[in-house]
């Protein structure tokens, strides 16, 4: 069951604007909408018209009015933003996840700022990899295989950045 959030977003998401059907290109602009807020994204990298890589533009707040609904933004590019893999299914836009052995090994390193031995640290990543991974696919994984999973929806439309924070959650 879909929450509804911003009747706005839910009427604007899975659009495509300014002839961007089947058209998307690097540099197409686009919005992520969640509950009730927008974010501003950029296509960085087109593998297919089904398999995209957006990243969040840097979007700064020019007017003066406040926590209000009046809201606008100025949006540039930010290399520093995290690229973010989407592939459209049957079941609407999805975030690709990639799980590999150097990645988790990466994610166990991450772990030790936040534990007092390796082993904890180890253990700790693999609690977090196995929120998304089965025992089985885990091993592949320790087995030098990669999964790809798609997760999550991306509400999404293609052709117009937007931002928007709701003051009122």
């Amino acid at each position: 069951m879909k929450e509804i959030g911003s009747l706005v977003n839910r009427l604007e998401e899975n659009k495509y604007f300014d002839g961007t059907l089947n058209n998307i290109k690097v540099g197409t602009l686009c919005t992520v909408y969640l509950y009730t807020d927008r974010h501003a994204y950029e296509v960085v990298e087109v593998k297919s018209q089904d398999n995209i890589v957006i990243r969040r533009l840097k979007a700064t707040r020019t007017d003066e009015n406040g926590m209000s609904d009046a809201q606008d933004y100025k949006y540039e590019s930010d290399l520093s933003a995290k690229p973010e893999e989407i592939k459209l299914t049957k079941n609407g836009w999805k975030y690709v996840r990639t799980f590999d052995r150097d990645s988790f090994y990466k994610c166990c390193e991450n772990m030790k700022q936040n534990c007092k031995t390796e082993e904890a640290a180890v253990n700790l990543a693999k609690f977090y990899w196995m929120q998304n991974l089965t025992e089985k696919q885990f091993e592949k994984v320790l087995n030098g295989k990669q999964i790809t999973k798609f997760q999550g929806n991306v509400n999404i439309s293609f052709g117009v950045a937007d931002e928007y924070y709701d003051y009122s959650f």
